[in-house]
This record gives C-alpha cells, structure tokens and sequence, in this order.
C-alpha cells in the first residue's frame, strides 16, 4: 500500500498527496500509529470464544 498524506484544511479534496514530499513526517506518524496499535492490542487482548467464532469465520470465508 502506497503512503498517503493530505493537508486537509488546504486541500479537502486529498488531490495532492504529500508523502513523497515530507518522508520524514509520514515515518514520525507510522511509528506513532504502530506504538499506538501495539498497546491497544497488549490492553484489549480477545477472548479465547471470541478468538474461535473469528477463527470459525475465517475458516467459512476461505482464509484459514
């Protein structure tokens, strides 16, 4: 997946993606985003029903 980075007051519409432009601000907010999802996922651990009916759902849609 390609980076993406929009100035969404000066552009709304997200016609002029940034990312090549400001490298260094889109790895300062991916390793924001990975620390962030990394302590969501160490505070909400999924219980081990919920771990089957995902792991049984899955499994019907073909990914397992």
């Amino acid at each position: 997946m390609a980076d993406a980075l929009y100035d969404l007051d000066g552009d709304p519409r997200e016609r002029r993606n940034l990312a090549r432009e400001r490298p260094e601000l889109v790895q300062q907010l991916r390793a924001q985003l990975e620390e962030l999802s990394a302590e969501s996922v160490e505070a909400a651990p999924m219980a081990e029903e919920d771990e089957a009916i995902l792991a049984a759902r899955l499994e019907e849609l073909g990914y397992l």
